[in-house]
C-alpha cells in the first residue's frame, strides 16, 4: 500500500457544523514561526488537503496527516458554527481543529 494513500474514503463533510470541503485553515510549520494559510480541498477521517492560494492565484497544496494536526497547531475557521458568545457580531473565527472535527 502507498503510504499516501488512505483506507478513509473522501468526503464533503462529517457533520452539518462541523469541518467541511473549502473550511480556511492555518497552520504552523514545526520550528519556524511561518503561518500557512489555505482551504480544505479534500476531507478524509485521517487527513485534509490543504490548497494555498497567493493573491487569489493557486500556488501549492499541502497533505497534513491527523496524527500530526496538534504539532502543527492546525486551526480551522468558524463562521459561526460554533463560536462562543464572545464570537457575536463577528463573522466567525478560527478555532483548534479538535473544536470542529466532528
Amino acid at each position: 500500500m502507498n503510504p499516501f494513500d488512505s483506507k478513509y474514503p473522501a468526503v464533503q463533510q462529517f457533520s452539518e457544523y462541523g469541518v467541511r470541503i473549502g473550511d480556511a485553515v492555518e497552520y504552523r510549520i514545526p520550528g519556524s514561526n511561518e503561518l500557512s494559510r489555505g482551504y480544505i480541498s479534500e476531507l478524509r477521517e485521517d487527513r485534509i488537503n490543504v490548497r494555498h492560494y497567493n493573491n487569489g492565484q493557486y500556488e501549492s497544496e499541502a497533505r497534513l496527516p491527523k496524527k500530526l494536526f496538534d504539532e502543527f497547531e492546525l486551526e480551522i475557521f468558524d463562521d459561526n458554527r460554533g463560536c462562543d458568545n464572545s464570537a457575536i457580531g463577528l463573522s466567525g473565527c478560527y478555532e483548534p481543529w479538535r473544536r470542529m472535527w466532528f
